[in-house]
Parts: structure tokens; sequence; C-alpha cells
């Protein structure tokens, strides 16, 4: 699973990483706003971590 998020939102950067994703990179002028290019921050978490987490939370 990946997700993006705005270099500029720190609540979604805690969010996914609280939920195991580790942060991956940057995509450069990836989201066009308000007529300017913004890049976008891409955290991911592969299945077999997920699956670690859930083992370790007793899930």
């Amino acid at each position: 699973v990946w997700g993006a998020r705005s270099p500029a939102n720190e609540a979604s950067a805690a969010t996914m990483n609280k939920a195991g994703m580790v942060e991956e990179g940057r995509i450069r002028e990836h989201i066009q706003k308000a007529g300017q290019w913004r890049d976008s921050i891409v955290h991911a978490i592969l299945d077999r971590e997920w699956a670690g987490k859930q083992e370790v939370a007793g899930k």
C-alpha cells in the first residue's frame, strides 16, 4: 500500500508513520494546485511488513 502527501502536511506524515509506512521518496512537481506544480512525499508499507505488525499487536 502506498500514499502520497504534501511535504507541508505533517499530520498525514504522522498518520502514515503510525501505520508503519516508510517514507520512500519525493515525486517532484507531481500535483498542480492553484496554478503551481507541487511535490508529493510518498510513503509505503509492504504486505509482509503489515502482517508482521499485526502479529506483534496480537491481531
